[in-house]
């Protein structure tokens, strides 16, 4: 994708379409277009591709990774954004909470016994709360 790539339309009542959802009759979105929250389509609910993180963005993502107590998909596509424009040491840490907390709900979610992981628990948490203290 390059800057003159329509990656989806902006509706005159402020909402995104992606491509697959909008049509020609919105404002067009181009690859790079910067936003200060993701921006998923009005229909689909898909993240739209091409988009970019403002300063406020990348802070906004981060505070949602970094605060969530297991992952979604949503919040999944938006670490994956967060690590393509991740400009701050602040970024990478909280990339690196929400990853330790995702592995630690997987690793829960299959059943393990908490007190075979509780190593690994403690671990993790120590480490986030030695990032978020940075």
């Amino acid at each position: 994708m390059n800057s003159t790539t329509v990656v989806g339309y902006a509706t005159n009542d402020g909402d995104h379409l992606c491509c697959d959802c909008g049509d020609d009759t919105g404002e067009p979105l181009f690859c790079g277009f910067e936003v200060d929250s993701p921006a998923h389509c009005a229909e689909c609910g898909c993240l739209i591709e091409g988009q970019s993180l403002t300063t406020d963005g990348r802070d906004y993502v981060a505070g949602k990774l970094v605060d969530a107590d297991a992952p979604t998909p949503t919040l999944d596509a938006w670490a994956d954004l967060l690590a393509d424009h991740a400009a701050e040491e602040e970024d990478e840490d909280a990339l690196l909470c929400y990853r330790l907390r995702s592995a630690i709900h997987s690793v829960r979610s299959a059943g393990v016994a908490e007190d075979a992981i509780a190593p690994l628990v403690d671990a993790s948490e120590s480490l986030v709360a030695r990032l978020l203290e940075r």
